[in-house]
């Protein structure tokens, strides 16, 4: 990196930030972030409908977000623009669902494919994270589209690999079973990955600060980092590069190891625009390049390069963050056409996928989608979020005023084969919910009450919820609140609908309405016979 003045450095990162929070809050909210977790929802939950205007969106602020400064990777914005680019031809040619999911997928196939001139590690990629699947009507898509967005790749960048891949050796035989320790190393630093990306996402979230904001005070910060170490800044090639030829001196990838993950996760949680690929690649490379120090400091007799190290290292971090093994270990092949190195990588990535999953339940990518509260390994839960609750609200049921005497509210229940009746004040806003448990736990003689209780005093607050929410979400304050859930209105206040019943939920919810009735009048409870 050529030298500039320090305050252009902050500038540009703080000036880059912002541009980004613009392009979030009025043209795409989809934009920040690293993109592939949201790929993963349209696939799972949306039919792989993704919205048009994200694919020049996520390119016009990744490129700010890289060019500025901003320590992240380049795939993962790729991998949104190509599956964005396949939902779009889809829903042009108004493709079934299950057609617009697998273009969806190979998409991001052709993303990664074209990025890193690895076509089999690409289609693996769409398969092991995207699609989550192998059947034979996604493979051959997905494999498609691999192969033709490498060829088209190719004829304008050439043949050669991403990375400067120099000649690597693999020592004695021995020496193979030293990669299981280097895959400890790389599950160990994905697990601090994941986990600081995370913590930094929740600490932006609580930022008393305008969200326009957040983007550039996270640029400011990389900004600050990357003038005490300027191997931060960007995608960082050229440190890749130079790990891979074991350039690097010692001080250095001591730094990098600790501070890489810290640079991206700054860029990404505050809003910036960017992947995390290629951050894992980079930071899997300095710690192959730490191991192969210490391996030659203890073990002088060993004789694996550092080169062969450091790639090990790329395919374990790669393997922990994206709980993507395969994926790992065809790239490395795919980078250097060598199967002298495989044995080392397989193991490598083996172990740092296993020693990440025992550590963090969520790859990078779930991670973000649980904090939605999307489980991916739950197809219940999946079914049911893609249902929205107007698609299944029972018709508005029958709605009585807070001072309607209970005999109206049983008038109702008889008119109705519904087991709830909405109490509604002067104004027609919802006021709270009669359920036929409350009223029939609350009288023992409706003829004596009917004209001297009220709805008011059975009622009690209705559990409510929107009409574009998804089942799941209805589900989940159906358990919470133990009580029937209702579609909101436009307004906010008037009940349209039903969406789901509790008529078995715990006696003990429905007590309240009685004891409230007996206080009122004195009444005692009647003897069970």
């Amino acid at each position: 990196m050529p030298w500039v003045p320090p305050w252009r450095v902050l500038l540009a990162g703080a000036t880059g930030g912002f541009l980004v929070a613009l392009i979030t809050r009025y043209f795409a909210s989809e934009v920040q972030g690293h993109g592939v977790p949201d790929v993963m929802e349209a696939f799972a939950l949306r039919g792989g409908r993704i919205r048009r205007r994200v694919a020049v969106t996520r390119s016009i602020a990744s490129a700010l977000t890289i060019g500025t400064g901003g320590s992240v990777g380049r795939e993962g914005p790729i991998v949104q623009v190509g599956a964005a680019v396949g939902s779009a031809v889809g829903q042009l040619l108004r493709l079934p669902t299950d057609r617009l999911r697998m273009l969806t997928a190979a998409g991001a196939a052709a993303a990664i494919a074209a990025a890193f001139n690895a076509p089999i590690a690409g289609a693996f990629f769409a398969l092991e994270v995207i699609a989550r699947n192998f059947s034979a009507s996604t493979f051959v898509p997905v494999v498609l589209c691999a192969v033709f967005s490498t060829e088209v790749a190719r004829l304008h960048f050439g043949a050669q690999p991403a990375f400067a891949v120099p000649p690597l050796q693999v020592g004695h035989s021995w020496e193979i079973s030293l990669a299981a320790v280097l895959g400890l190393a790389c599950g160990l630093l994905s697990v601090f990955f994941i986990v600081l990306l995370n913590r930094l996402e929740r600490l932006f979230t609580r930022l008393p600060i305008p969200a326009v904001l957040k983007p550039a005070v996270g640029g400011l910060a990389v900004g600050g980092l990357i003038l005490g170490l300027p191997n931060l800044y960007g995608i960082g090639h050229e440190t890749m590069d130079a790990t891979l030829a074991g350039a690097l001196p010692l001080p250095k990838l001591g730094l990098l190891v600790l501070l890489k993950p810290l640079a991206t996760s700054l860029t990404l949680s505050s809003g910036g625009s960017g992947g995390v690929f290629q951050p894992s690649l980079y930071m899997g490379g300095i710690a192959g390049g730490l191991f192969s120090a210490a391996v030659g400091a203890l073990i002088p007799a060993a004789a694996t390069s550092s080169g062969a190290w450091a790639l090990t290292g790329m395919a374990g971090v790669l393997a922990g963050t994206s709980r993507a093994p395969v994926t790992a270990i065809l790239l490395a092949f795919e980078l250097t056409h060598d199967y002298e190195v495989t044995l080392p990588v397989m193991l490598a990535c083996a172990v740092s996928t296993l020693v990440a999953r025992a550590l963090h339940r969520d790859s990078i990518y779930t991670a973000k989608l649980t904090e939605r509260g999307i489980d991916l390994d739950r197809p219940e839960d999946l079914a049911l979020r893609r249902v929205r609750v107007r698609d299944v609200m029972e018709p508005t049921p029958p709605a009585v005023r807070l001072d309607a005497p209970l005999d109206v509210v049983l008038g109702r229940f008889l008119d109705s084969d519904l087991g709830a009746v909405f109490v509604i004040d002067a104004e027609a806003r919802l006021a709270g919910l009669v359920s036929i448990h409350d009223v029939k736990s609350s009288v023992a003689d409706s003829t004596s009450l009917g004209g001297i209780a009220v709805a008011g005093d059975v009622s009690e607050q209705a559990a409510s919820i929107g009409a574009d929410d998804n089942l799941a979400d209805a589900l989940d304050v159906l358990t919470r609140e133990g009580r029937d859930v209702h579609r909101r209105g436009r307004s906010g206040g008037a009940p349209c609908g039903s969406a789901l019943s509790a008529h078995g939920h715990r006696r003990a919810r429905t007590r309240g309405p009685a004891r409230r009735i007996r206080g009122r009048f004195g009444l005692r409870r009647s003897p069970r016979p």
